[in-house]
């Protein structure tokens, strides 16, 4: 089998551009989000989300199960941008245990990340989160946009009367 330049240069396209598509995924409102995935001992976990405008993003419920009667649970920390809350329940079912938390609900019109870092577990957790997000209510545009067309009018009362 011979290689070929374009073969080459193709297979190296595709090698530099794949990292490239592993950006942030994009939400909107209505969004329904919810991701499950493995966090190994003292390891990390990022899961990155882009929005294009404001958005609440509310109801972010995690949940984790582990082995170690559940103690392994106790020190795994995520947050929104930082790692700095931690489950504060484990319910321990002899070997295994699982627990359940929340994240505050939060606005924001920036790209934001979810991170996860397990410190000192000794054995894999499996996580999982969900969260829904919805569009921000802007009530002050009604009220320019009705203000804005009053403006409109009188304009044109003006410019009939002077006529």
């Amino acid at each position: 089998m011979t290689l070929n330049i374009r073969n080459i240069l193709a297979s190296a396209a595709v090698a530099v551009t794949l990292p490239l598509a592993a950006g942030a995924v994009p939400v909107s409102p209505g969004s329904e989000i919810g991701e499950g995935f493995a966090l190994a001992p003292n390891g990390s976990a990022v899961f990155n989300y882009e929005v294009s405008g404001p958005v609440r993003v509310s109801i972010v419920s995690i949940s984790g199960s582990g082995f170690s009667g559940g103690d392994d649970l106790y020190k795994v920390l995520f947050g929104v941008g930082a790692t700095d809350t931690g489950f504060t329940t484990v319910n321990s079912n002899g070997s295994t245990g699982n627990a359940t938390g929340t994240l505050p609900t939060f606005v924001t019109s920036n790209d934001f990340s979810l991170n996860f870092f397990a410190d000192g577990t000794a054995k894999t957790v499996i996580m999982g989160y969900t969260f829904t997000v919805s569009a921000v209510p802007v009530p002050a545009a009604g009220a320019l946009l009705l203000g804005a067309m009053g403006g409109l009018a009188a304009l044109g009362r003006r410019k009939k009367k002077n006529a």
